[in-house]
Order: structure tokens, then C-alpha cells, then sequence
């Protein structure tokens, strides 16, 4: 087939190159030298990505506003029952006086 370093391409997660002397150092298990470092956020940057994004100002505000965020899994037949299910009780609770 050739030499061990092309035959490890899959196996073992270490690339082959012709004419390097065998297999160049992309191993999983250490960083990667071809992609450079892959680094996590900071603390302070994830507070400014959150405080400038849309979707977090959106959250943000429903939240203040008393709403909780929730997922919930349906199965797909299910569907539109959940959604009417929960219209009509948002509007029977919009209707209910306040206490």
C-alpha cells in the first residue's frame, strides 16, 4: 500500500505529506498545527458578545418581562396540537384578571 505514514492518514489521525520524511504533526490529541490554536472566549469577551448580541438583548428583555425559556420535544404529528394547545392558553390567560 506504501509507506506506514500514508496508511495512517485515518487510523491514527496524523497526516502524510510527500517529500516531509513521513507523517507531519496534526495528531488529535495535541493542537492542531495546521488550523493554528483553537481558544475559548474569555469571560469578559463572552459578557460583550452577549451584551451586543440581538438574540441575547431579545432574551434579555422576555425575560425582565417575567417569561422563562424552555425546549420542548415533540414528536412531529404532534405539532400543531402543542401550538393550539398553547394558544388558546396564553389567550384564556391574557383574559384572566389580575390579582
Amino acid at each position: 500500500m506504501g509507506t506506514g505514514a500514508t496508511q495512517s492518514l485515518w487510523g491514527r489521525g496524523r497526516a502524510a505529506f510527500p517529500g516531509t520524511g513521513g507523517s507531519v504533526g496534526v495528531d488529535r490529541k495535541s493542537k492542531n498545527a495546521l488550523s493554528g490554536d483553537i481558544r475559548k472566549r474569555t469571560p469578559q469577551e463572552q459578557a460583550i458578545a452577549e451584551q451586543t448580541s440581538r438574540r441575547a438583548r431579545y432574551e434579555a428583555r422576555l425575560r425582565k418581562s417575567g417569561f422563562k425559556k424552555t425546549t420542548v420535544w415533540v414528536p412531529g404529528d404532534r405539532l400543531e396540537e402543542l401550538k393550539a394547545l398553547v394558544k388558546a392558553w396564553n389567550e384564556a390567560a391574557s383574559q384572566e384578571p389580575m390579582q
